[in-house]
């Protein structure tokens, strides 16, 4: 349960509409994000949860939002459990929901706001839908400064006794696909290209990747990839191309790239 006091509203009627999956309602000094009834995330967004014994918070960076914008939310009073919080340019905290302005590299600040010490985890949901170029999450207080990657693995545990935990942690993303096309509506497998490197992403391992143009000449062919994460550069002219995908399921997949 929550409450909304707009600022500057007395006497006025606000309207708060919340749409399934996925919305922002803005009025006046408030915002506000409803995730609707449904547990899917569109393609495009990220869902990064932070939890403790105590409790846990979450908070989307949305790829696909080019009209919307960051979304804050004031802290709520409990300071044991985690308030998970990104940090955009012009250092404002946004703990509901986080737009990224370019589709260049990025590194985005995140951070915990917690009183408690103890054990965390951090998860990162609907990574397979992203279409980002890498994905990977950098602990400042890890001695050997290890870069962990999010593509391979999406939860992060560590145990926190000492220092901030407000500026541990950088998000680092790779360059972002313009588009990314889910081969169908169902199907966990999704192609998109970058800078001319194709990208496969799946729930289950790829076996083989061929790419052919629409005349049918292969200009691509991998067998024995055996991973949920494919990527490879296209030497390839601007067209349109199919992409067959075989999984180790024994399933096979068709989908279509625009190389530019």
């Amino acid at each position: 349960a929550f409450f909304v006091r707009p600022l500057g509203t007395l006497n006025t009627e606000v309207n708060l509409t919340f749409k399934d999956t996925h919305s922002v309602t803005r009025t006046g000094a408030m915002q506000l994000k409803s995730t609707g009834t449904t547990n899917e995330l569109p393609d495009g967004v990220l869902k990064i949860s932070a939890q403790n014994s105590y409790g846990n918070s979450w908070i989307t960076l949305d790829f696909n939002a080019q009209t919307q914008e960051n979304v804050l939310q004031l802290f709520s009073d409990s300071e044991s459990a985690p308030q998970l919080f990104t940090i955009d340019e012009s250092q404002q905290k946004n703990t509901i929901q986080h737009v990224p302005t370019s589709d260049r590299e990025l590194e985005i600040p995140l951070g915990i706001r917690s009183t408690n010490t103890g054990k965390y985890e951090l998860r990162f949901d609907n990574v397979e839908s992203l279409g980002v170029e890498s994905l990977s999450l950098i602990d400042r207080q890890n001695p050997d400064g290890t870069i962990f990657d999010l593509l391979d693995n999406n939860s992060y545990r560590f145990d926190h006794h000492y220092g901030n935990l407000e500026n541990r942690f950088v998000l680092k993303v790779g360059k972002v696909a313009t588009g990314v096309t889910r081969i169908s509506p169902n199907s966990k497998t999704r192609i998109f290209t970058i800078d001319k490197t194709l990208h496969v992403t799946s729930g289950v391992a790829v076996s083989e990747v061929t790419v052919s143009s629409i005349q049918g000449i292969r200009i691509l062919a991998d067998q024995d990839i055996n991973s949920t994460n494919f990527s490879k550069p296209l030497a390839a002219t601007a067209g349109v191309y199919l992409v067959t995908v075989k999984l180790t399921d024994g399933s096979t997949e068709v989908g279509k790239i625009i190389v530019k």
